[in-house]
């Protein structure tokens, strides 16, 4: 292989997410080492990180298995506990660990620019109310989804306030769409974004693949990989 090519071990290779990350890993000339949910790791064949995929009821059995082989993580399980999180933060002082609620360039793109509206609100006389909407196939078992919920503890930590509304719909085709609207007196502003493929998620595991292979230990997230992008494809900070 490449000298610049991973041994990535990734859980839950043959669902609909694993399935794209590990396409998307092979197309960019990295070795891909399935493992199923739950079960081990193939750590003999010598893996550079480990990519979670898998539903959330694997992810302590995961978490124990990389601080074991002392190997990254990126953990792209959905649902995940407060039990949960607190093992990736426990992992995090060790090994470089990276926690993607959501991997899309989009979903950044609309975090910043929640950020954003909540800086150049802050103090305005006219106080929006704020509402997350979310939608996700039948298929989505959390609800609701962890993306959804990071906009709307964005929203919070940054203004104080909590939306009005942040409510799930589980229908229609894949994969989601989740929108942030601000409701002022006499006209509403909303954030869209509507996805159409897992290939953007996949695209987005590539990203962090490579980020996450140099990273150094702590608790990381997709803000953090694609900030770090655009700092290096303009050579400066654009949030500075």
């Amino acid at each position: 292989m490449p000298g610049d090519a991973l041994r990535v071990a990734l859980v839950g290779a043959r669902g609909r997410l694993g399935t794209a990350v590990a396409r998307a890993c092979r197309d960019d000339g990295h070795h891909v080492l399935a493992a199923g949910p739950g079960g081990d790791l193939p750590l003999r064949e010598g893996a550079d990180l480990v990519v979670d995929a898998a539903p959330a009821a694997a992810t302590g059995h995961t978490v124990a298995q990389c601080r074991a082989a002392g190997l990254p993580l990126l953990s792209c399980a959905s649902g995940l506990t407060p039990g949960h999180l607190d093992a990736l933060r426990d992992l995090a002082a060790e090994r470089p660990v990276l926690r993607a609620a959501n991997l899309t360039l989009g979903h950044w793109l609309q975090r910043r620019t929640v950020a954003l509206l909540a800086h150049t609100l802050a103090g305005h006389t006219d106080r929006p109310e704020a509402a997350v909407h979310e939608r996700h196939t039948t298929a989505k078992r959390d609800s609701p989804s962890a993306s959804a919920l990071a906009l709307a503890e964005l929203w919070t930590d940054r203004t104080g306030e909590p939306p009005a509304e942040l409510a799930s719909l589980r229908s229609g085709l894949p994969v989601s769409e989740h929108t942030f609207r601000l409701t002022f007196d006499h006209q509403t502003l909303t954030i869209h974004h509507d996805v159409r493929s897992l290939a953007a998620a996949a695209a987005g595991a590539l990203l962090a693949v490579r980020w996450l292979a140099r990273a150094r230990p702590g608790l990381w997230s997709m803000d953090d990989v694609y900030d770090d992008a655009a700092r290096r494809s303009r050579h400066v900070d654009p949030y500075g």
